[in-house]
């Protein structure tokens, strides 16, 4: 279900074109060994039954995981009128689109040009407007690269860059967070101050004018709250709420669906707002909704034990794996798989496969090692528990099938599996890295109580001697690092995968950050993020 909130709307319509038709439905086998060790960030989905073993290593251990509230009943029941077969809402949808693409040919000066670009993506329409958003940021990086104004548009001119590929020095924002620092207690522009703390977190590593940035700018935003009754004259509810929400979750780190469920709550409040974005982006919301349940819908049916309910892609590297040495098996998937319908795996099944197969043994070994740490009762230096969280939470292995499912087919490349095949991506790394430290910083306690293997934290107080809090702010650090690290790596990343590919991996991370924010929001499935996937998927926004 989470997979859905990685990628964008017009991806996930393509769902059920990328595989076979299936049977009627069968209830699935769901009991799988549990591990003892931790695993990756799905293991609050195994089985919490013990077994009558009486060898310990044999036994299963309970970890007590709430039930899971996705039956089967409850998914099949999901329904919306906002489905693409309903002309209405289609006819609506189109006549929208053509007002908001007239927007852009319309657009007068950098501010609204800018203001226009950023609320279109906040409210998530951006994936209609692919090139009309290239082409006005194109435009205004040519012709207003160094046009001056204030703060809210330097800094948001600034976001924009940076997100879309952009080459722009962070010493364009020195002024500005010079003057914030300076002016302490007379901060007003509290749009200004929003605008460059998003900023901020767009830093390269070792941009110190950004790290500045963030510090001054979170510290006044967060004493324009404490004050709210006497700034309120100054700031309406709609930024009062932005910032709020900012500082729990700065928009880089929000994932992008989440974000705009919340945000078009947030824009309704706004005085100057646009009713035609406002408008699209509800009923956008809820068409995209209703192909959510249809994908559910139609995933809850698959039975776990049949191979040909796998996606095709799946179905082939299933059946190439299992005859690797055998040419006339190799033959006989030929012969019962239709290989046209994934043309750049006709063209390089055999590597494509190659790949796959090695993210899965590298994942295997990375629970042994494990494992082995549970048993021995080892407790390893962060540095040896970093290099093999980052493999074992998943984020290596999910990236690849995210990779083959993605995008233009005719564009998957050779660079690109080599890159995730020898562990050479730093985006993959950063993200599942982040996804860790998420996941470590909101179950550390509970695993602990447990007697599960040592996380991130219990890793570095064992190591430097340090209490929990320090410990747990480390890691706070870490993720904040980790973000510098993907932010630096973009351009490089650039050259070698798709965009959309880049944002599904950053997405991995992002969805780490908002699933443990309030805790253990998987295993433990709280009200915040019970709330959040009920606002995503079941309950549709009154248009």
């Amino acid at each position: 279900m989470a997979f859905h909130l990685f990628i964008q709307p017009q991806t996930v319509l393509t769902l059920k074109n990328l595989t076979p038709a299936l049977p009627q439905h069968t209830q699935p086998s769901n009991i799988v060994p549990s591990t003892p060790h931790r695993s990756s960030h799905v293991r609050h989905g195994v089985s919490s039954r013990t077994t009558n073993s009486t060898d310990p290593l044999l036994a299963r251990r309970s970890a007590d995981y709430h039930p899971n509230i996705w039956d089967y009943e409850f998914v099949e029941s999901l329904a919306s009128e906002y489905n693409y077969k309903n002309e209405i809402c289609t006819g609506r949808a189109e006549k929208l689109k053509e007002n908001v693409s007239c927007m852009f040919d319309g657009a007068s000066g950098l501010p609204y040009s800018l203001k226009l670009i950023d609320t279109i993506q906040r409210l998530g329409l951006d994936y209609h407007f692919h090139d009309e958003i290239k082409s006005a940021i194109e435009k205004i990086y040519i012709n207003c690269k160094d046009y001056k104004s204030d703060l809210t548009i330097e800094a948001l001119k600034f976001r924009l860059f940076r997100q879309h590929g952009y080459e722009i020095s962070q010493g364009v924002l020195k002024s500005f967070v010079e003057e914030a620092n300076a002016n302490r207690g007379g901060v007003k522009d509290f749009e200004g101050l929003l605008s460059l703390y998003e900023a901020s977190f767009y830093a390269y590593k070792g941009e110190e004018i950004l790290n500045e940035a963030r510090k001054v700018t979170s510290k006044h935003l967060k004493n324009c709250l404490k004050e709210r009754n006497d700034n309120r004259s100054r700031m309406s509810i709609f930024l009062e709420k932005v910032i709020s929400h900012s500082l729990g979750l700065p928009l880089l780190c929000r994932v992008p669906r989440m974000e705009v469920r919340q945000h078009i709550n947030m824009y309704e409040m706004k005085q100057d707002i646009n009713a035609t974005l406002l408008e699209f982006a509800k009923l956008d919301f809820n068409m995209v909704q209703a192909t959510y349940h249809e994908d559910l819908k139609y995933v809850s049916r698959w039975d776990i034990n049949k191979v040909n309910n796998l996606p095709h892609y799946m179905k082939i590297c299933f059946f190439a794996l299992y005859n690797t040495v055998n040419e006339t098996g190799y033959e006989n998937l030929r012969n019962n798989i239709n290989l046209d319908v994934m043309p750049y795996l006709k063209k390089s099944v055999r590597y494509t496969c190659l790949c796959i197969s090695t993210l899965w043994g590298n994942i295997c070994k990375a629970f042994l090692v494990e494992a082995t740490w549970y048993y021995s009762g080892y407790i390893p230096t962060l540095e040896e528990y970093t290099n093999n969280a980052w493999i074992s939470v998943g984020g290596p292995l999910l990236s690849i099938h995210a990779y083959c499912q993605l995008g233009d087919h005719e564009n998957i490349t050779k660079e690109a599996l080599e890159h995730m095949n020898k562990n050479q991506s730093d985006l993959i790394r950063w993200s599942s890295m982040i996804f860790r430290f998420a996941n470590d910083l909101a179950t550390s306690k509970n695993e602990l109580e447990r007697g599960d293997a040592a996380t991130s934290v219990q890793c570095y107080m064992h190591e430097t001697g340090v209490s929990e809090s320090v410990a747990r702010e480390y890691m706070q650090h870490l993720i904040s690092a980790s973000w510098e690290k993907i932010n630096t790596s973009l351009p490089s990343s650039q050259r070698v995968f798709s965009s959309s590919f880049i944002n599904t991996v950053q997405n991995v991370a992002r969805m780490g950050q908002y699933t443990y924010q309030f805790g253990d929001g998987h295993g433990i499935p709280n009200r915040e993020a019970k709330d959040r996937i009920m606002s995503i998927i079941v309950k549709p926004i009154r248009v």
